[in-house]
């Protein structure tokens, strides 16, 4: 069946008609950055104006906030989650064991999210055959691709409990979303990998060619920006008010260099070049001062 799809390549020639009209236009969002390719865009287009750019910081103290990237795994090796290595059963169980090493030093809700659907059954699947799912010391619950399911509540109500309880999701998913991990449902969310979009998509092979055309290396800054905006919308999932503190380990080496690019309020604040040692001690150390 053909299918014909319409996308607009270039939103500045649709919001012109409001910004050109109007004294001023402020664009407001809860997770806008990376937003170089936003302003690039607005100002190659038929938008006129001056723009300005603008950005407050969180309203928690530091020390209720814990960014850590981890480079390596439990064992030293470097790790790296890419399509070639998402198969390879090495770095699987040098990931499960570093999981599995990690998540008891962590308190009620922990949040892992994975780049996709696929690799998210696939590593279940993997936890299982390593014979380490039952020995995260947290019952484990796992998003579904259905419309409707219960285990969102069933991990509420284990993640409040004393052992506390572990979700793994998807990043771009239904949980990355406008969920509330606030408080006890999420003292900890750990981003496995880098979900980069799939470039052999038409959709995006169109968008890139299109900005490339317009701004240079345009393509790559779209590339770019989906996957960090991704990763921002899901540790924005954690640190919901005030009173609120979480812990983010960001789990691949390539977080390192995206570090300018995570959420304005949780860059500035995270730590790389540590050892794994050096994780569980960092982490130790900031949930024992919240007892």
């Amino acid at each position: 069946m053909t299918k014909f799809r319409y996308m607009l390549l270039n939103p500045a020639d649709r919001l012109a008609e409001v910004v050109n009209t109007a004294r001023a236009t402020i664009l407001v969002g809860g997770t806008m950055e990376p937003a170089e390719l936003l302003v690039e865009t607005l100002a190659k287009g038929n938008v006129n104006k001056k723009i300005q750019r603008f950005s407050c910081n969180h309203v928690i103290d530091d020390d209720q906030l814990l960014s850590l990237v981890i480079d390596k795994t439990v064992d030293g090796k470097p790790f790296k989650l890419t399509y070639e290595t998402r198969s390879n059963e090495q770095v699987l169980r040098s990931l499960a064991i570093s999981l599995r090493v990690l998540i008891p030093q962590l308190p009620n809700g922990v949040v892992i999210f994975v780049p996709s659907y696929d690799f998210l059954y696939m590593f279940q699947k993997k936890l299982k055959d390593f014979g380490l799912i039952d020995k995260f010391q947290k019952p484990i619950f796992t998003e579904s691709r259905q419309p409707k399911s219960d285990i969102w509540d069933k991990f509420s109500r284990a993640a409040k409990s004393e052992k506390g309880a572990v979700l793994m999701a998807v990043v771009g998913g239904k949980m990355s979303e406008g969920i509330n991990f606030c408080d006890e449902l999420g003292r900890a969310v750990i981003v496995v990998g880098l979900p980069y979009p799939n470039k052999n998509s038409v959709e995006l092979k169109e968008r890139m060619r299109f900005l490339d055309s317009q701004i240079k290396n345009g393509g790559n800054l779209l590339y770019e920006s989906l996957c960090m905006h991704a990763v921002n919308q899901a540790i924005g999932r954690a640190i919901r008010h005030r009173r609120d503190y979480a812990s983010v380990f960001l789990f691949d080496e390539r977080f390192k260099s995206s570090k300018s690019k995570l959420s304005t309020w949780i860059g500035q604040k995270t730590q790389t070049d540590l050892s794994f040692q050096q994780v569980l001690s960092k982490t130790k150390d900031f949930f024992g001062a919240k007892k």
